[in-house]
This record gives structure tokens, C-alpha cells and sequence, in this order.
């Protein structure tokens, strides 16, 4: 679908306020036209296409010129469709413009984003009251810096989901995520697989986790944390809180380290599915690494005694019950790979 096919697909959508689901994912010939093209009762048809030089998110134009009148739309698929930052730049400006609140969905999956359109659409979620979006789907991406989105998380109570696979944010993001839960973020699903983490970020998320009335569904999956930072993890894991599931995929553990990473790591392909609810299992399993961390709250004032909680003793836990092997040998607990 070329600018004639958008600016006929944006006149019936302007006709209609029933409109709630809108899938474009996979067309990078259409993404141009949505952002650049005028829609709705904006620019004429022919007037501007994707070839015209119209500035992608000027007024009257594109998703800025139609959103502002999709007071029923509620998940907009924009995944795979080179938008690229001055694409999401446009949706962020979209946003801030639009008079109604019912956009919750927001899906931006393998769009060559970097840390300068992440970080304008997140500034924007952050500042705007009258935006009521949910989830944003930022995988596969090449975002570095999370320091727009974790002002988000913390002035945005509606903010709930961020799904953030295949990026960079390294130890650093992860730990500022982690501090944002700590502050009060309503962050309930937050997915960092494939971050390039370590284990040196698992206490600030043990942390976070330790505080959040909200987070349910963590994934770590393929990041070495190895078993050291999954039992800190785990430390900040409320028995009775409202955890729900916790995925360590590919993160350097091993099926030899007991009936703990068959639950963390269970087999088959990562979906937002797989292991649900394995929070119950691992209250069956290993309940004495459940939320032992000796949680100490953050001290503001300079130059106090250290702020840090007390770090779970994995040398200690070897003995326990969740070490026993899968196989049924009393083999002992390694790090992995």
C-alpha cells in the first residue's frame, strides 16, 4: 500500500469511532505514508505523499492529523516497519496532541529506533496527563539509555508494560529500572531479555522487586546473570506478593544446579505465554530463597552509612532443598556457563 492506498485507508478511519484494533506491522511502504501523508481532514489527497517533503508529524498531517480524532482507538501495531526516530518522533507528537485517552496499546517492535525517538516518545509519556497508554512495545531496537522511560514509569501511574527485548541497556539501564520500581513505578511486566546483563544488576532488580505492589511478569532470558544473580533475584521475590512469573532462559544456569532452573528455565520457546504463573512452582520448589533480602531503604542524605541491602549468600543456600539434581544425584550446584 503506497500514499493513495494511506490517505484512502485515513478517510475511512476518520469516518469511523468504533475503530479500537489497528495492525499495519510488516509495511515499511505504508509507515511512510501514515507519517508523512496528510489523513483525515488534513492535506488533500495528492497534495502530499510519501515523496513530498512533508515533515513526518507536522500539523494536520499523518498520525498527528488522524489520532487526534481516534477517540476509540486502543492498540495501534506499528512493529516492523522502519519507522525509524523521526517516525517515532511523529507518533510521540501524535500523542501529545491527541484530545482523547483511550490509546493503551502502543507496539513499535524492530523499528531501528534509537535512544533519540525512544527518548521523545517516553519525555512525552512522562509530561502528558490526558495519555493513558499502558504498554509500549520497544524490542528489537537499539535503545541504550533508559533514563526518559524510567521518568515515565515514575510520574506515569498508567504505564504498565514495557517490553524491551534486544536492545542495549546493559547493567546500567537494568539498574535504573530497577531503582524506578524501588520509587514506586507501576511498572507489572517488564521484559530485558537479551540485554547484555550481568549479574551485577540483579541486586537493584531484587531490590525494585522487593517494593513493587505491581510487578508480575519479569524475563530475563539470555543474559549471563548465572546463578549467583538469579538467587539475588529471587531474594526480592515476595511469597505472598503479586509475582506471578520469572523467566531465566539462556542466562547461564544449568539443568545439573537442581528443580530451581526447571522452573526458571523451562523448555520450549520464549512466549509471552510460556512458564506462566512458575512463581506457584517456585513456591513449591525453593521457598527459602523467596524474598530474603535484608531490604534497607535508600538513604538521600550524603555522606550516611550505605544504602545497600544485604546480599543472599548462594555458598549458603548449596546445602538446601532447591539444589537436589533433576536427575535424582546429589550432584552440587554450579554456576553455568
Amino acid at each position: 500500500i503506497g500514499p493513495e492506498g494511506a490517505h484512502a485507508l485515513f478517510d475511512g478511519m476518520a469516518r469511523s469511532n468504533t475503530l479500537r484494533v489497528l495492525h499495519i506491522s510488516a509495511n515499511p511502504k505504508l509507515a511512510p505514508a501514515i507519517i508523512k501523508a496528510g489523513a483525515g481532514g488534513g492535506t488533500p489527497q495528492g497534495e502530499a505523499g510519501v515523496d513530498s517533503g512533508q515533515e513526518a508529524g507536522s500539523a494536520g498531517g499523518g498520525l498527528v492529523g488522524w489520532l487526534g480524532t481516534a477517540a476509540s482507538l486502543q492498540t495501534l501495531d506499528l512493529s516492523n516497519c522502519k519507522l525509524g526516530d523521526a517516525g517515532v518522533k511523529a507518533i510521540a507528537a501524535a500523542l501529545e496532541t491527541n484530545v482523547n485517552d483511550s490509546l493503551a496499546h502502543l507496539r513499535l517492535a524492530s523499528n531501528e529506533v534509537s535512544d533519540q525517538g525512544a527518548g521523545m516518545l517516553f519525555s512525552v509519556l512522562a509530561r502528558c496527563e490526558n495519555t493513558c497508554v499502558r504498554e509500549v512495545d520497544l524490542g528489537w531496537n537499539r535503545i541504550h539509555d533508559v533514563s526518559h522511560m524510567v521518568d515515565a514509569a515514575r510520574r506515569n501511574p498508567s504505564l504498565q508494560k514495557l517490553y524491551l527485548e534486544w536492545n542495549k541497556l546493559g547493567d546500567k539501564g537494568a539498574t535504573e529500572l530497577g531503582k524506578a520500581m524501588e520509587a514506586g513505578a507501576a511498572l507489572s511486566t517488564l521484559d530485558l531479555s537479551h540485554n547484555d546483563l550481568t549479574g551485577a544488576c540483579c541486586e537493584a532488580l531484587a531490590r525494585g522487586l522487593k517494593c513493587s505492589r505491581f510487578m508480575k511478569d519479569m524475563s530475563l532470558c539470555g543474559n549471563t546473570i548465572g546463578l549467583t544473580g538469579a538467587v539475588t533475584l529471587l531474594s526480592g521475590v515476595d511469597p505472598d506478593g503479586p509475582m506471578s512469573r520469572v523467566l531465566m532462559q539462556g542466562c547461564g544456569l544449568n539443568a545439573r544446579d537442581g528443580l530451581m532452573i526447571e522452573v526458571l528455565a523451562p523448555e520450549g520457546k520464549v512466549t509471552r505465554s510460556l512458564g506462566a504463573n512458575n512463581v506457584d512452582r517456585l513456591r513449591q520448589v525453593c521457598p527459602e530463597l523467596l524474598g530474603t533480602l535484608d531490604y534497607v531503604p535508600p538513604v538521600r542524605k550524603p555522606g550516611t552509612a550505605s544504602s545497600k541491602g544485604k546480599r543472599i549468600s548462594t555458598a549458603a543456600s548449596a546445602t538446601q532443598e532447591w539444589v537436589r539434581p533433576v536427575t535424582g544425584r546429589s550432584a552440587a550446584p554450579t554456576a553455568g556457563i
